[in-house]
């Protein structure tokens, strides 16, 4: 069964990690690859621009929320991970970046970008060996 193609922003990711996996000297084990992953992912969302608006001024101002485990959010929130992966497959990282910025929750954001390094890995692989 064919793999349907990432969306164009995701391939250009795809391609760059490649190339970069190449260039490792050494054992390329799956952390390696990973990490590499991780790393161009990080560029890209870092070369989406923020917009800053008065509702972000207004947050500045506000007391931060109590502490809670990281599972405890990781549960409230995977939903919205859950969402803005597809998003990104489907409209791209830059969308998906926009977005998870947009809910100006730190947390959020990390944990999209971690999941979104596994499950784009796992794509990766699953189109390598199909």
């Amino acid at each position: 069964m064919d793999q349907p193609n990432f969306h164009p922003e995701l391939e250009s990711i795809q391609s760059e990690f490649q190339q970069r996996v190449k260039s490792i000297e050494g054992e390329v084990t799956p952390e390696k690859e990973k990490e590499v992953l991780k790393q161009v992912i990080s560029e890209k969302f870092q070369a989406v621009p923020q917009t800053q608006t008065q509702a972000d001024e207004t947050r500045k101002k506000e007391k931060p929320l109590p502490a809670a485990s990281q599972q405890d959010f990781k549960a409230q929130y995977q939903y919205a991970i859950d969402s803005l992966i597809n998003t990104a497959f489907e409209k791209g990282l830059a969308k998906a970046v926009q977005e998870v910025r947009e809910m100006h929750n730190a947390f959020l954001i990390d944990a999209f970008h971690d999941e979104l390094v596994d499950k784009f890995y796992s794509e990766i692989k699953s189109k390598e060996n199909a």
